[in-house]
Parts: structure tokens; C-alpha cells; sequence
């Protein structure tokens, strides 16, 4: 049995949208480089330069965050911003509040981001 969840033991799946007429994808995926425990299983201990790296691979130019800036700190990517930048990906972060929907910030930011 896996004792912790790496990178490399757990390779960052993106599951992908496709918006149509030549709009591009969406993609989706788990929170690269995230550290800690977990409710299914083996900890998490994933490095945030290799997940980013493959969100790169994948063929993505920006990336949106919808964590709040303490669950980052907890979950140990809180220089996700960073790396992204530093593998050449616009980032922006637009936080939902977990097991709540998009507020007025949101949808404020959205029309810029989106």
C-alpha cells in the first residue's frame, strides 16, 4: 500500500472541457502540490514544480486557483502564484469559500479572468 500520495506515485490527471469553435479547454484537476493529510487514504505529499510542470506540458497558459489563501497555506502550496509565473502560466486566484457557491467577488473578477 502507497504511504503517501507523490507526484510521481499519483501523476497529475487533468480532465478536460472542451468550449467549443476553437475557444480552448478548461481543465481540471486536484490541487498540484499539495502536502498533507487525507479523508481517502495515503497522505498527501506532492511536489508543487512537478505538478506545474505537467499543467505546463498539458498545454495550458493560465491557471485559476478557487482556494482560499489559508486552505493554500494549509495544504502547502501558498507559492503556487510563483511557480506558476516562474513556468511561464498567467495565475489568478478567484476563492470560493468550500461547500459554497461563487460570491459578488467572483463574479465581479470572472468577466476579466474568464
Amino acid at each position: 500500500m502507497i504511504k503517501n500520495r507523490t507526484s510521481l506515485t499519483s501523476p497529475l490527471r487533468i480532465d478536460a472541457l472542451d468550449l467549443g469553435q476553437g475557444r480552448g479547454q478548461i481543465g481540471m484537476t486536484i490541487c498540484p502540490g499539495k502536502r498533507g493529510d487525507s479523508d481517502y487514504g495515503a497522505q498527501w505529499n506532492r511536489d508543487l514544480v512537478t505538478d506545474i510542470a505537467t499543467i505546463r506540458a498539458w498545454g495550458a497558459s493560465t491557471m485559476l486557483t478557487l482556494m482560499e489563501s489559508e486552505e493554500m497555506r494549509l495544504l502547502g502550496v501558498d507559492t503556487i502564484g510563483e511557480v506558476a509565473k516562474k513556468a511561464s502560466l498567467r495565475w489568478y486566484q478567484l476563492p470560493i469559500i468550500d461547500g459554497s457557491v461563487p460570491d459578488n467577488r467572483f463574479d465581479t473578477a470572472w468577466p476579466h479572468v474568464g
